[in-house]
């Protein structure tokens, strides 16, 4: 049960006491202003009656409340997520690297920024058509999701085309290691689609640098340096200067 279904639930617990002790304050007050009411009228209208209708109404309440969060929560994931791959799409993935670059004004460390687009993708659609396009693709996500680790925030920024940005422990030399994994992960795992297995590659750029640099820089950099990969043949990764 989640933090804020337990608050509504004790707000509702507190609205219905709050509401016979009010209720029963007046039934007093009235009791002692009219001499024809009885104790078992009082009895009645104070407890039984508040007693059934606010936890009614309480149940009521919390249950639309609930309801109407849920279906705020279901429409900003989906507002953020590429409905093909699972991933998140390229609004949530710029999002989170502006908040990430505003939560390291306190804080200096390395960050590497990553972009990977499949190796001829357009071969795929042409030769095979657009659903095997669409299976490589989250086939391809799946195996970036993968290969990279839990604290990288992966997303598909375009067509063919993927990013992660992720805190590096050790500079370029994890950046390096991840990115040589990543691309040979893809390259050993083809896709295999109706009896046949298609190999399925990606070029990649790597750029780390410091968290505060602006995320728009580093990213750039990350492209330029995935386009030098696939400028060199494809299926490798290039670090950016």
């Amino acid at each position: 049960m989640g933090n804020r279904t337990k608050q509504t639930i004790v707000r509702g617990i507190g609205l219905t006491l709050v509401s016979v002790t009010l209720s029963a304050g007046f039934m007093l007050l009235w009791y002692e202003l009219d001499s024809n009411v009885t104790r078992e009228d009082i009895l009645t209208v104070a407890v039984l009656i508040p007693m059934i209708c606010a936890p009614l109404c309480t149940y009521i309440g919390m249950k639309s409340r609930l309801k109407m969060e849920a279906l705020a929560l279901e429409n900003k994931r989906m507002a953020e997520t590429d409905p093909l791959t699972g991933l998140a799409n390229r609004r949530a993935f710029f999002d989170h690297l502006a908040a990430e670059h505003v939560a390291s004004e306190t804080e200096h460390h390395p960050v590497a920024h990553i972009v990977c687009d499949v190796d001829h993708f357009k071969h795929f659609n042409d030769q095979h058509g657009h659903a095997t396009g669409d299976a490589v693709l989250v086939h391809v996500a799946r195996l970036i999701h993968d290969a990279l680790p839990q604290r990288a925030f992966v997303a598909r920024i375009g067509g063919e085309e993927f990013a992660a940005h992720l805190n590096c422990r050790a500079d370029e030399d994890e950046a390096d290691v991840l990115a040589e994994h990543l691309v040979d992960h893809v390259a050993n795992h083809p896709l295999a689609l109706n009896g046949a297995r298609l190999p399925v590659t990606i070029s990649v750029g790597v750029f780390v640098g410091n968290n505060h640099l602006p995320p728009a820089r580093a990213l750039k950099a990350a492209d330029e340096a995935m386009y030098a990969a696939k400028a060199n043949g494809r299926n490798q990764y290039v670090l950016a200067a």
